[in-house]
């Protein structure tokens, strides 16, 4: 029983310090964040989510927590075009690998960790978190002042597409 709880433990330690170490945040305490409230819209609760990852044949490869704000929440009114970014289809997928295997290309594919995090917001975008309920790592009554997105953000996917596109154009692609 006990080993199972380490290893959530675990789990929750690697993405709460994978994201402070970024900084993603600055914590703010209570008396902190009443000094400066009038700066910010509101409070955005957010929440821890578990899962297990599996390999291609099915075996449990690690366990993994995601920490979320919850952006249903979110206090700016922002239009479609603002959130929007661009999906690949399976179609599209498909073509894609088909062109890749005529012309005899090797596929690879990868993985960002807390990929939606790696882009810092913009000057006008502030949010005010409050960690997730129970957050053994987080004082408590102390919030966080977000720096980067965070998955659950409305704007998150739009702000890792218009960073992914700045980065494959400076490679030469389009």
């Amino acid at each position: 029983m006990h080993k199972a709880k380490d290893i959530w433990d675990a789990a929750y330690a690697e993405e709460y310090f994978g994201l402070k170490d970024l900084p993603a945040w600055t914590t703010l305490s209570e008396a902190e964040y009443q000094r400066k409230k009038s700066e910010y819209k509101t409070i955005l609760p957010t929440m821890a989510i578990s899962t297990i990852k599996h390999d291609e044949f099915g075996r449990v490869k690690r366990e993994k927590y995601r920490i979320v704000a919850l952006g249903n929440l979110d206090p700016h009114d922002w239009s479609k075009p603002d959130c929007y970014a661009p999906v690949m289809s399976i179609l599209e997928l498909r073509l894609m690998v088909s062109i890749a295997i005529k012309f005899k290309c090797i596929l690879n594919s990868g993985d960002f960790k807390q990929a939606f995090v790696q882009v810092l917001l913009p000057e006008n975008e502030k949010y005010v978190l409050k960690p997730p309920i129970r957050c053994p790592l987080t004082e408590k009554n102390s919030y966080w002042l977000l720096h980067r997105t965070l998955y659950g953000l409305k704007r998150s996917t739009r702000h890792w597409y218009e960073k992914a596109i700045k980065i494959l154009s400076a490679m030469g692609l389009n």
